[in-house]
């Protein structure tokens, strides 16, 4: 059996002796105006009107001063247990406001972090846009690069394939000039020697006043051929220059 039952027993047995024993004692307790105590009030009324009094029976006394231990320790015991109930909630609020501080330092701390990530994810994504951007404009740098060494590549290759063709075909044309100089040469030589027969034979033949006509004419004649063949050796120059 509990401390709590044992009182209440206690105590309800003490009333039903002092009932049984002395009625009139009993009745003398104001119900109402105990009830309006407090326990500190009821239990010091309770010592000096029954517990103190001369003129009450031994054996009253004896169950009021029993009644009055009791409750005295009953009080007793509830005040310290009213203490460490106090002493535990006051514990209590004092973890709860620890953990009260902790829980805003660690939520101040998350919505700082949380800023701090949203501003490095922002400088990240910016960060990434420009290396992005830097990286497709060095691959469209080097893609025009290398489409002009292509076009450079393919210039060139058509400019020596123009002038290997320009080179044969001059050299086929500096071969025909060559023969047709060589040809000149041979018709030029052939007819020198034979414009010197007719003049060796025409001095047979011919008067004083006929030679000088005739002379003329020859010289004339030697002086169109030699223009022509430094008109064909200028040509041959020229075409032999590079273009």
């Amino acid at each position: 059996m509990s401390s709590s039952s044992q009182h209440t027993t206690d105590w309800s047995a003490g009333f039903e002796e002092l009932r049984s024993m002395h009625p009139m004692s009993a009745a003398n307790m104001d119900l109402t105006s105990c009830i309006a105590l407090n326990d500190e009030q009821f239990l010091e009324a309770l010592k000096k009107d029954h517990v103190n009094n001369i003129h009450a029976p031994r054996s009253v006394k004896e169950i009021l001063q029993r009644m009055f231990s009791l409750l005295k320790s009953s009080k007793e015991r509830e005040a310290v247990k009213s203490k460490e109930v106090n002493e535990k909630i006051l514990s209590v609020y004092d973890h709860y406001s620890i953990l009260e501080e902790m829980y805003k330092t660690e939520h101040n701390a998350v919505i700082k972090l949380t800023d701090e990530k949203a501003e490095l994810k922002a400088e990240f994504d910016k960060l990434s846009h420009n290396a992005e951007q830097q990286v497709k404009e060095v691959k469209r740098q080097l893609e025009a690069q290398r489409e002009d060494a292509n076009k450079q590549a393919t210039k060139q290759a058509l400019g020596r394939k123009r002038l290997e063709d320009i080179l044969v075909a001059k050299n086929i044309e500096i071969d025909s000039i060559k023969k047709k100089l060589q040809e000149m040469e041979a018709q030029m030589a052939k007819t020198h020697a034979e414009l010197h027969a007719s003049k060796q034979a025409a001095n047979y033949h011919l008067t004083s006043a006929q030679r000088g006509p005739y002379n003329a004419d020859v010289q004339q004649h030697l002086l169109l051929l030699q223009q022509q063949q430094q008109q064909q050796q200028q040509q041959q120059q020229q075409n032999q220059r590079p273009q």
